[in-house]
């Protein structure tokens, strides 16, 4: 399994703005990259690609490390985590930015199985 740096989830973010990436708090990027990754008691906590993607997405939406664009970089890292492993989302533009923002206003609610659903990863 391939994944994001927390350098690379900052340059995205600088991408995103066009120019200067916009860091608020580099230890929250760096947190949200590693959620795809955890292991707790020998298990992966996300075994599923989608899932990976997902808590990645969750974590960059909810942490807010960023002082601008914290909702189209964790998009980007998303479709960038699963570009890097082989998969792809088959959301349209539309169905993408709608599920971002269900993100970002019930964040404490959606659950990550509940975004990697509709992620429609293959």
């Amino acid at each position: 399994m391939i994944y994001l740096a927390t350098e690379d989830v900052i340059r995205i973010n600088g991408l995103q703005l066009g120019g200067s990436p916009a860091v608020r708090d580099v230890g929250l990027v760096a947190s949200a990259v590693a959620r795809p990754s955890t292991i707790a008691f020998g298990v992966e906590a996300y075994p599923a690609v989608d899932q990976k993607a997902a808590a990645l997405l969750h974590s960059i939406i909810w942490n807010h490390p960023f002082v601008d664009g914290n909702e189209r970089t964790g998009w980007v890292a998303c479709e960038a985590f699963l570009l890097s492993n082989g998969y792809r989302t088959s959301l349209s533009d539309d169905e993408a930015f709608d599920l971002v923002i269900r993100t970002a206003t019930t964040c404490s609610d959606i659950e990550v199985d509940d975004i990697a659903a509709a992620l429609r990863v293959f």
